[in-house]
This record gives C-alpha cells, sequence and structure tokens, in this order.
C-alpha cells in the first residue's frame, strides 16, 4: 500500500514511524480533508449528504485511532505529516 496525502505536494513519508502509522476509510479521508479545509461538521454533512452525526462518528474514530485529542490537533498532525494514513 502506498501512505495517502491529505495534499498533494506535501511530503509525509520523510516522519512516518510505526506509531504513526493508521489505516482510514476513502470516506474518512473525504472527511480528514474537509477538516483540514476547516470546515464545521455540519458543513462536512452537508458537502458529503451524510447526517451530521455520521460525521462526527467518523471523526471520533479517527481520534481515537490516532490518540488525537480534538479535531484540530488531528488535522494539524495530518497537515504536518505527523500521521502516515492508508486508505483500506
Amino acid at each position: 500500500m502506498k501512505p495517502i496525502t491529505i495534499y498533494e505536494g506535501i511530503n509525509f513519508e520523510s516522519k512516518v514511524s510505526y506509531d504513526s502509522t493508521f489505516i482510514i476509510t476513502p470516506r474518512q479521508r473525504q472527511i480528514l480533508q474537509l477538516v483540514c479545509d476547516g470546515l464545521a461538521n455540519k458543513q462536512i454533512a452537508i458537502a458529503l449528504k451524510i447526517s451530521e452525526q455520521t460525521v462526527k462518528n467518523h471523526i471520533a474514530g479517527m481520534m481515537k485511532s490516532t490518540k488525537c485529542p480534538n479535531r484540530v490537533n488531528l488535522a494539524v498532525k495530518s497537515l504536518r505529516g505527523e500521521l502516515t494514513l492508508f486508505e483500506t
């Protein structure tokens, strides 16, 4: 599997470690991209035509698996390349 990047042009592979490698679904990747863009849960739900609760569930799942305390930390770590994400 090849690591995915949230934004093309940012090289995340230089900071890869075993503890920072996570599997996410294609839908979680979409949601994470929109979180990184600064969208609120409701805006993400509208954009992806899913419920706001589904967005919250996906974000909570990603926060739990990555041990990020909040969505901002999740976005920052993702953009800084501190998380290596693989799609299922």
